[in-house]
């Protein structure tokens, strides 16, 4: 693993000698960009920063002291306001209409349609798309952008983002991009970071439940966990650019709880106030192979319960929120078993299944809600993998002759931390009790 921190002021040359030095090391990289941009950034990367550009500022009105903005359907609160009520704005031919070096304006009476403010120096004369064309609202003028202090110093121009993206773009060899937003986002949000018209070069998934609350106090189900990351999924294709890669968020998380026992690294049952409960490890497994099953070609986990991470959270004072990963040598068991249940998931993918989930897609079987279901032929064979996405046992007959073309045929059964196989498997059906969240993979050889 390498992680590399850059930011606005590291530049150009240095942008790319990472990269570069990476991609020359002989692995494929891809570059995640900010965790929940939109989240730091807004709705787009591409703000309407220039006066007269869609959804912006339309006009400025002054007369001495006293400037008018007009800016419709623009609501009080709204991102078109990404630090509160103050705000930048530069390139004007009016010397009082740029904001000072180390200063803000502040915007009073807001209205739906705009509001006013108090020039650096008094200023007479209207600013339209047609008479002070230069003029730009900076959206990230303020701390929403990351600064520490408002305004940002120096300030942050309304394109960074996109000239980030072309430093990456022209370092040889260039680097693919993408820039997950909030998981929660709304679909014309996750088009514009992640989509077609967006500045990703491939789509990274983030998502949430979708569920009101969830259905056990100790863990999400697993029910709500694979149909809410189908759902996110499926919702977004039509946007991003499924010829490429796309890359799947699976939470392996431990418990996020308020810290009230001061002398421990890990949560507490009747000490510690819960706010979310960790995944179980039946979910951990069902996630990862929903997420292959869907054809994605990676998965992010979160999160690593590094030595650094537990030795804050022993240090937190009482009060602290804070959240428990997953990671091996733990002395809490659902972090271990997550590890363990992340473990058997990823040496079945990478191991054993990786030459036939990145095959030609064949049409596989429906079995009812809350199955999750792939077939692919590779190199090696075919694949049909069955995800019991429910909360329960179910029993299934399946049908294999549509798969079958040799006579060996391999059944894995995976759910949390244990693996089995089989290789004794009839060529017409198999008869299969599933587990809640565990998945069964066939793999058909054709003969030697």
């Amino acid at each position: 693993e390498a992680w590399w921190t850059i930011n606005w002021t590291s530049g150009k040359k240095a942008v790319q000698y990472a990269m570069s030095a990476l991609a020359r090391s002989g692995v494929a990289v891809g570059v995640e960009m900010v965790d929940e941009v939109s989240m730091l950034w807004g709705r787009t990367p591409r703000p309407p920063g220039k006066i007269g550009s869609k959804n912006g500022l339309t006009e400025v009105s002054c007369s001495g002291l006293l400037c008018k903005a007009s800016w419709p359907g623009n609501p009080v609160n709204n991102d078109r306001f990404p630090s509160g009520a103050m705000f930048a704005l530069a390139g004007s031919k009016f010397t009082g209409l740029n904001t000072p070096a180390g200063a803000m304006f502040h915007a009073v009476n807001i209205t739906s349609s705009g509001f006013e403010f108090v020039p650096a120096q008094p200023v007479n004369g209207v600013s339209t798309p047609g008479t002070d064309p230069g003029m730009e609202f900076l959206w990230w003028a303020g701390n929403i952008g990351g600064c520490p202090t408002e305004p940002c110093d120096p300030p942050v121009p309304n394109d960074a983002l996109i000239r980030i993206n072309d430093w990456l773009h022209v370092s040889v060899p260039a680097v693919p991009v993408t820039w997950p937003p909030l998981g929660s986002s709304s679909l014309e949000v996750e088009g514009n970071w992640i989509g077609r018209d967006g500045i990703s070069d491939y789509a990274s998934h983030y998502w949430s439940s979708s569920a009101l609350r969830h259905i056990y106090k100790w863990s999400p189900g697993i029910q709500e966990l694979t149909s809410s990351m189908s759902g996110a999924f499926y919702s977004r294709q039509s946007l991003v650019f499924t010829s490429r890669p796309q890359l799947m968020l699976v939470s392996a998380a431990g418990p996020m709880y308020i810290k009230r026992k001061t002398k421990s690294a890990y949560y507490m049952p009747g000490r510690d106030e819960l706010v979310q409960p960790g995944v179980s490890g039946e979910a951990v497994t069902a996630q990862m192979m929903t997420a292959a099953a869907l054809g994605t070609s990676g998965i992010r986990i979160f999160a690593f319960d590094s030595a650094a991470n537990r030795a804050a959270r022993l240090a937190a004072r009482q009060g602290s929120l804070v959240v428990t990963g997953f990671g091996p040598g733990s002395g809490d068991s659902r972090v271990q078993e997550n590890w363990e249940a992340t473990s058997v998931a990823c040496r079945l993918i990478t191991k054993i299944l990786a030459p036939y989930l990145l095959g030609i897609e064949l049409n596989s079987p429906a079995y009812g809600p809350n199955f999750i279901t792939a077939a692919r032929q590779g190199l090696y064979g075919r694949l049909l993998l069955i995800v019991n996405g429910n909360d329960w046992y179910r029993s299934l007959r399946v049908d294999l002759r549509p798969y079958v073309y040799g006579r060996d045929i391999t059944r894995y059964l995976v759910v949390s931390n244990r693996m089995t196989h089989t290789s004794a498997i009839k060529h017409d059906e198999d008869s299969i009790t599933l587990e809640p969240g565990q998945t069964a993979i066939y793999l058909f050889s054709p003969d030697n």
